[in-house]
């Protein structure tokens, strides 16, 4: 497992993402911040012109029938490329499908697992951080600086800047 501890570390890790890894693991307090990366996980893991690739799975489904998540990660997409596998919420009841993805023989297609809050004894996060085919960011709520500094961020994404009194309201 590799636990990212910022934001761009992640973002260098999804722009160069290693075939090995087959799991992301995206939780924390900070549930819009999660959901913010997870918008960029399947940017720069799949097709984003491509309808089919991208395949969501229910948590239920994966309770009812764990050995799914390993069988989608491990299909061929039919017209080729990859596909991301994505589940949410992910919660510890879906514990053993991640079990089996992680003991898979194979896996070719990334799972994009997005979770609210999971405490440290969670099985779910304890997979995770006993695999080193998974990745794992925990999102935390911004301080004033790190508000901040993606306020800026964001804007320049969109081509503008924020102007000190705009600053000053964050």
């Amino acid at each position: 497992m590799t636990a990212i501890k910022a934001r761009p570390d992640l973002l260098r890790a999804l722009a160069g993402w290693n075939p090995e890894t087959r799991l992301l693991l995206l939780c924390g307090q900070d549930e819009s911040g999660s959901a913010d990366l997870a918008r960029k996980a399947l940017a720069a893991l799949g097709d984003p012109a491509d309808p089919m690739a991208l395949t969501d799975l229910e948590p239920g489904a994966l309770v009812s029938e764990p050995g799914r998540l390993a069988d989608e990660a491990a299909s061929i997409p039919m017209f080729g490329g990859r596909r991301v596998i994505r589940v949410q919420p992910a919660t510890d009841s879906i514990a053993p499908a991640v079990e089996l993805l992680l003991k898979a023989p194979a896996a070719g297609n990334p799972v994009l697992l997005i979770a609210g809050d999971l405490k440290a004894a969670s099985p779910l996060r304890k997979l995770a951080e006993a695999s080193p085919a998974a990745l794992i960011f925990i999102s935390y709520p911004l301080d004033a600086r790190a508000a901040q500094q993606w306020l800026d961020s964001q804007a320049r994404e969109r081509g503008g800047i924020v102007r000190r009194e705009g600053r000053s309201r964050v």
